[in-house]
């Protein structure tokens, strides 16, 4: 299963190493408004808040939650193939939309999946996850390197290519008889909502600190291009940013160990707004690719510290309901508002002051965090006996 999972990770995010850097330049090429883009690219968080449950339910109920996996991955594979077909606005929302519905289920499930197979080994999450960070690197650089302008062909074929390879690997993660998979988020449909209560001031920051992200994800590749940068040093700059991101994660369990979850989110939280703040004052492309390796914390370590501190205080019953949770409101709710919001703002503000706005939404949620967490610290004492739901005092 351990393999299965690396494989797994690694192709998912080869197609991401695609997507994220360059889908946006050419919707661009295309001739898309900033506010096109930011719709578009709003859709598929936006499908995040919802779709994942009631999937994993309809799943739950017909017993078939392996066949989902391997349907959604399939699904997904030839559905981004077909997206290099329309140039104008409508007929992309037609195929983007089907196409988000049926790709958002797939991360939750396989980190449901990797939670459970990890058990108590929890700093051992990162060793998995990081293979998807190699995915990504080797696309975005190998791939971008070669494209003077962004390919379709490239683009879209590619990422179909590795959902193709998700559905391949999850062929090997067919349960055994009398075994049962858990597509996790569909339990939110039948679990009580309110042992969640205490952790709302939680899931509001982080949903704030993702949010002041939409800039970043929307156009860095396009206001690189239009600095003097080139297809090649778009990537590389993704690039950089991932590389530094999988030795965070590698030392996963040692960060965790030495700074505690507190520690790593905050961290990554205070990187944030270094990094909006120097991409509006830099105009030279390579002092902004310099920023890059700056990804470690503002994703990684934000990511690594978050997850942990989230399961210190979900009960193992309400596990699988958090990371739907946590899934819906940080990488659906938060992404959605953030690119909507940007690609609003793109044009009327411009990239420097739209990434000061994000330096600031990055300040907001780190004051809300710092207080959430300080203040759960002088109730609780001992982090791990402040699970939700538990009994007791």
């Amino acid at each position: 299963m351990t393999r299965a999972l690396k494989q797994y990770y690694f192709c998912y995010f080869a197609a991401v190493g695609l997507i994220e850097p360059f889908l946006t330049l050419y919707w661009r090429q295309l001739g898309l408004s900033g506010f096109q883009i930011g719709i578009l690219y709003s859709l598929t968080p936006a499908a995040g808040i919802v779709a994942p449950w009631v999937l994993g339910y309809l799943a739950d109920r017909s017993r078939r939650q392996w066949e989902l996996l391997l349907v959604t991955s399939l699904v997904s594979a030839l559905l981004f193939a077909v997206l290099a077909l329309p140039s104008g606005f409508w007929p992309i929302f037609a195929l983007i939309v089907p196409y988000a519905v049926v790709k958002t289920p797939l991360l939750p499930f396989v980190n449901s999946l990797t939670f459970a197979h990890l058990a108590h080994d929890r700093g051992a999450y990162g060793r998995l996850r990081v293979w998807g960070s190699v995915g990504y690197i080797l696309t975005a650089v190998v791939l971008g390197s070669a494209m003077k302008r962004a390919d379709a062909v490239v683009i879209f074929l590619g990422s179909a290519l590795a959902y193709i390879g998700c559905t391949v690997t999850a062929l090997r993660m067919r349960p055994g008889a009398g075994q049962r998979i858990d597509t996790g988020p569909a339990g939110i449909v039948r679990q009580d909502l309110a042992a969640f209560r205490p952790l709302i001031p939680f899931f509001v920051g982080c949903l704030i600190v993702t949010a002041s992200g939409g800039a970043l994800r929307n156009f860095f590749g396009i206001d690189l291009m239009a600095k003097g940068g080139s297809m090649g040093l778009v990537g590389l700059s993704w690039a950089i940013g991932v590389t530094a991101e999988v030795l965070v994660m590698l030392r996963g369990p040692r960060l965790l160990a030495r700074f505690g979850a507190r520690g790593l989110l905050l961290a990554g939280c205070l990187a944030t707004v270094l990094r909006w703040t120097l991409y509006a004052a830099l105009t030279d492309p390579l002092l902004i690719v310099a920023v890059s390796p700056l990804h470690a914390l503002t994703f990684a370590s934000f990511y690594l510290g978050s997850m942990d501190y989230l399961e210190q205080r979900t009960p193992a019953a309400l596990r699988t309901t958090g990371q739907g949770l946590f899934s819906a409101v940080t990488f659906g709710v938060g992404h959605t508002l953030g690119n909507l919001l940007s690609g609003w703002l793109f044009e009327p503000l411009g990239m420097s002051r739209l990434y000061l706005l994000n330096a600031i939404l990055a300040v907001i949620g780190t004051a809300v965090l710092g207080l959430t967490m300080a203040q759960a610290r002088e109730v609780v004492g001992d982090p791990r006996a402040a699970r939700v739901g538990d009994a007791g005092p």
